[in-house]
This record gives structure tokens, C-alpha cells and sequence, in this order.
């Protein structure tokens, strides 16, 4: 016989499953901050800035490595734009 309490805990573990992220989802939901400035070129100026990203994700075919993307904010147009970040950041939102 199941004690009802026993129930209770093994309900709240299935809710608990059921609705923790999982894979890509869960990096962004933990929210980790960007803190590493990045070499990047603005295309908006041309110039080379070291800026820290908004955010970072990688982009990768199935089953292939793949490349980390971030998103920057031009510092003097204000735009925003995309480019390629280190293999050795991490993904941050």
C-alpha cells in the first residue's frame, strides 16, 4: 500500500520533471550574464571594436559541431548586429 504523503512527493517529482527545461532551453532560462568583451568588426562602421555581447547561442547543424553566434549593439550607431564569437564563450542570454 502507498502512503499518501509517498504520493504527494511523487507527484511534485513528475511536475518538477515535466516542467524543468531541458537541452538549449535550459542555458537560456538560467539566464547567465555576458561578461567577456569580444574582438569583433562592426559592419555598421567597418571598424574593430571590443564589445561585450547581449547574448550568445551556438548554431550548429545536427550532429556537427558548429559555430557561437552573438548578438551586439554598435556603440556609436546603436544598431544591432550578429557575428561570430570564440568556441571557448559561453553561452550566456
Amino acid at each position: 500500500m502507498i502512503i499518501p504523503s509517498t504520493i504527494i512527493i511523487l507527484y511534485a517529482q513528475l511536475i518538477l520533471r515535466s516542467n524543468y527545461p531541458h537541452g538549449k532551453r535550459a542555458r537560456g532560462v538560467f539566464g547567465l550574464a555576458c561578461e567577456k568583451p569580444v574582438k569583433v568588426r562592426d559592419p555598421t562602421t567597418g571598424k574593430e571594436v571590443e564589445i561585450v555581447p547581449i547574448k550568445v547561442w551556438q548554431l550548429a547543424p545536427r550532429g556537427r559541431k558548429g559555430v557561437k553566434i552573438g548578438l551586439f549593439k554598435s556603440p556609436e550607431t546603436g544598431k544591432y548586429f550578429r557575428a561570430k564569437v570564440p568556441d571557448d564563450y559561453p553561452i550566456c542570454s
